[in-house]
Formats: structure tokens, C-alpha cells, sequence
């Protein structure tokens, strides 16, 4: 087993843990569907270089083009709960706490929408660029 292999049975966990944390902390602090996308994306890539591209294809079950299509799709979604309430568009609406997370809102919704649209992303891209190289 090579040691970005082994690495990365120990640094992958902590990377995604620290992508949700980032998604969940960033609606009220600095943070946020961008940045913990981005971590998500990171993740893939270590896997990646650790295991091989046809090993981690066959783990994910699903395409990035639906992650793509998800985030899209959950991003407009959260456009369209502030003139629910009599707000403009993409205003925020802020409903009950939840422990770990945070106060459910529209925001965090927008920011999940990002978090899987980012991830998407990444994975669209480092999948064309291993495809070429196999």
C-alpha cells in the first residue's frame, strides 16, 4: 500500500467532516457551500490519487453532471421562500434551530445548492482529466 494511500484513509474522513462543518457554520459565519465544496472536491481528488480512478468511480454511485443538476436545482429552490413570505427574491427566511447545525433557513439552502454545485464541479473536471490519462 503506498503512503498516499494510507494517508489518505486518515486525511479524507477529517476533509469531508471539515466540509460539512464549513457548509453548516458558513449561513452565520465566515465559511460556506463554496469553500466546503471545494474541501468535498479536494477529498475526491486524495482518493483519487490514492486509489485509483476506476476504484473510486465504481464507489460513487452517481454522476457529477447530477450532483451538478442537484445543487442547480436546490439553489433555485431557495430563491423562491422569501416572496413565500412577502420578501423579494433570494431574500433570507430564518426558521428553528436545530443542534449541530444551525437556524434552518433559506440561506442554508442556497448554500447546499452551492456545497453540491462546487463538488459537482470538481468532480466533472478531475474526472475529464483522469479519463484523458487512462
Amino acid at each position: 500500500m503506498s503512503f498516499v494511500a494510507l494517508a489518505s484513509r486518515v486525511i479524507i474522513p477529517l476533509q469531508i467532516f471539515l466540509a460539512f462543518f464549513f457548509l453548516f457554520r458558513g449561513h452565520n459565519l465566515p465559511g460556506g457551500g463554496f469553500i466546503g465544496g471545494l474541501l468535498l472536491g479536494l477529498s475526491l481528488v486524495l482518493a483519487l490519487l490514492g486509489f485509483g480512478f476506476q476504484r473510486i468511480k465504481e464507489a460513487i454511485p452517481f454522476e457529477p453532471s447530477t450532483v451538478i443538476g442537484i445543487g442547480l436545482f436546490t439553489a433555485g429552490i431557495s430563491s423562491f421562500f422569501g416572496p413565500l413570505f412577502g420578501k423579494g427574491i433570494f431574500t433570507g427566511v430564518w426558521g428553528s434551530t436545530v443542534p449541530f447545525i444551525g437556524k434552518l433557513s433559506s440561506v442554508l439552502l442556497l448554500d447546499v445548492g452551492v456545497f453540491l454545485l462546487v463538488a459537482g464541479i470538481v468532480m466533472k473536471v478531475v474526472y475529464s482529466l483522469m479519463e484523458e490519462e487512462c
